[in-house]
């Protein structure tokens, strides 16, 4: 494993192993590269301390501490193994694999002394009849470990439906929509709430879902909204993805017509989480999307344009502004100096308390795609602590539509 390292950090020359390390009083940035590839690469989960990342790299599954470096803790295909999260004491592991017993595709579950368990598909269900089968696929774990959620195949009309699986019951289909599909994508530490996206029916596109205590599919915001959710906070409370308001006829809701990332809670309610900016030099108008949020409401992600001539920043949303910030000038200003040939592409999780984000950014000299963790020391919004209390409405009335 090489070490490198970037530069001096409070005068003294840092260096983590399998990582290299960039930082000054208020935050620091550690580039994995001992997880780096030429594709499907990314940190996508953090426990709540910020001690133990793990994420995917061109198919393999990488579990990273800064005293052990990055580990791989299983290798599957890129096709099939391209997300992975972690428990809250860093233990336990769900992504997806091809189950060697069988030939099929499966989500699993890994911890330390068990290694990989595959939790294979819905009761009664069939696999799709792909070479490989696949059953079900993983996509978040709950804070103690017992609970996954992700997505299971109904092979017979190739539709997916979201899923819930502990140890007692198995895996259990929270639903899906008559014709469509639907997928849990994340879940809240207690266990208590589970998001992700409820097809329409008739249109097709995603719209933001949650489960609450194991209830039917509620789509909160309305029956219309275009998105998905994708974080969800420590007790479930608040609800993080991407957004586009519709009205009843399937039309955007001005002033905007493409996807935003938003912020959702009992009180105040919906909250659009603009883009960095809303056009771009060629008057596209711009999308956004939440992957991560704290409990104090911090929202990261991405904002630009997935368009031909757009590009994606990282982003991070501090309660009370109007719009993302790039978390690239975010670390900037707190002192961090990035690398000249390394560029921050998203973020994809943050801590409860806002402190640690990891993401994924591309070395432009080895054109390799490189994880990242970053840490603020004070956290990344000082001017607000950290955002506000659960139930607190003060922060976000200026931007609540």
């Amino acid at each position: 494993m090489r070490l490198r390292v970037i530069s001096w950090m409070i005068g003294v020359l840092a260096i983590v192993a399998g990582a290299s390390v960039v930082g000054a009083q208020q935050a620091e940035l550690i580039l994995l590269d001992g997880a780096a590839a030429g594709g499907g690469v990314a940190a996508q989960d953090v426990t709540p301390d910020g001690q133990v990342v793990v994420g995917t790299s061109d198919g393999r599954v990488f579990r990273w501490t800064e005293a052990g470096g990055v580990e791989f803790v299983g290798t599957g295909d890129w096709l099939y193994t391209f997300k992975a999260a972690v428990s809250d004491d860093g233990s336990t592991i769900a992504s997806t694999f091809i189950d060697t017993g069988n030939n099929v595709v499966s989500a699993a579950r890994w911890t330390q002394a068990g290694g990989w368990t595959f939790l294979g598909c819905l009761p009664g269900v069939p696999p799709t009849p792909d070479n490989p089968p696949q059953c079900s696929t993983g996509y978040d774990i709950s804070g103690d470990g017992s609970t996954v959620v992700g997505l299971a195949w109904h092979g017979d009309t190739y539709r997916a439906e979201a899923f819930r699986w502990t140890a007692t019951e198995g895996m259990v289909g929270l639903g899906q929509p008559t014709g469509a599909s639907s997928r849990a994508s994340a879940i809240s530490s207690d266990g208590s709430v589970i998001g992700g996206f409820f097809e329409h029916e008739t249109w097709g596109m995603r719209r933001p879902v949650r489960w609450v205590n194991g209830g039917a599919p509620d789509l909160f915001i309305d029956p219309y909204t275009m998105g998905e959710v994708s974080a969800v906070s420590t007790d479930g409370t608040l609800l993080a993805g991407e957004a586009l308001l519709l009205d009843s006829g399937g039309f955007p809701i001005p002033p905007w017509t493409v996807t935003k990332a938003f912020l959702w809670s009992e009180v105040p309610g919906f909250q659009y989480v603009l883009p960095i900016e809303d056009f771009d030099p060629f008057m596209t108008e711009q999308n956004a999307g939440g992957n991560g949020v704290s409990d104090g409401g911090i929202v990261v992600g991405w904002s630009g344009s997935m368009g031909p001539w757009g590009a994606v920043y990282p982003a991070i949303y501090c309660p009370g502004s109007e719009r993302m910030r790039d978390l690239s000038v975010v670390l900037t200003e707190a002192g961090v100096t990035i690398p000249p040939d390394v560029l921050l592409l998203s973020a994809t999780a943050i801590t409860p308390d806002g402190t640690t984000v990891v993401g994924q950014a591309l070395n432009g000299t080895t054109f390799n795609y490189v994880p990242f963790v970053a840490r603020f020391f004070a956290g990344p919004c000082p001017m607000f602590a950290d955002g506000f209390e659960s139930g607190d409405t003060a922060a976000w009335s200026a931007t609540v539509p």
